[in-house]
């Protein structure tokens, strides 16, 4: 694909949301290669701040990324719940701080993810007899979070992978 013709100060006007399915009214346009090397306006992202994110390409594939593609937020496992994680609306660095409950697993969904996608989730409360773990990954495996441990995953552009 030639992108030597795109301006890098391409940022669509208006503002969007990650709340929004794309292609919807107020969401971000469905990426394509006619918008490649483009910038929008996200009100919410990683659920809570107003950044940049650019249109790009890995082979045919189109996608969304943001522009600073760290940020971290604490979040409490007290809820009696599971959890996913969305690309950008989750933060990418989780502390989970709280006292767990009951077993809980956190899913990460492939729904927007980019390649280079990642999620960063810290254990920082307490377990107590419960488990905490991360599923959704490469070949159904999964893997167990222990208090005060850390596991990364990353979007290689069909599965989650650890590391």
């Amino acid at each position: 694909m030639d992108i030597s013709g795109f301006s890098p100060s391409a940022i669509m006007p208006g503002t969007y949301s990650t709340a929004i399915a794309q292609g919807s009214p107020g969401g971000l346009p469905v990426p394509s290669a006619d918008m490649v090397g483009q910038y929008a306006r996200l009100t919410d992202l990683f659920g809570e701040k107003t950044d940049l994110v650019l249109c790009s390409a890995y082979g045919s594939t189109y996608f969304w990324q943001p522009v600073r593609p760290l940020w971290m937020n604490t979040m409490p496992v007290s809820s009696n719940q599971d959890m996913t994680l969305f690309p950008l609306r989750s933060p990418s660095v989780l502390r989970l701080t709280g006292t767990m409950t009951a077993n809980r697993t956190i899913t990460p969904s492939k729904v927007g993810a980019w390649p280079g996608c990642q999620f960063e989730i810290a254990m920082e409360g307490s377990l107590g007899l419960f488990g905490l773990t991360i599923a959704g990954l490469s070949l159904g495996s999964t893997l167990s979070l222990l208090l005060n441990g850390r596991r990364r995953i990353i979007f290689d552009g069909t599965d989650y992978q650890s590391y």
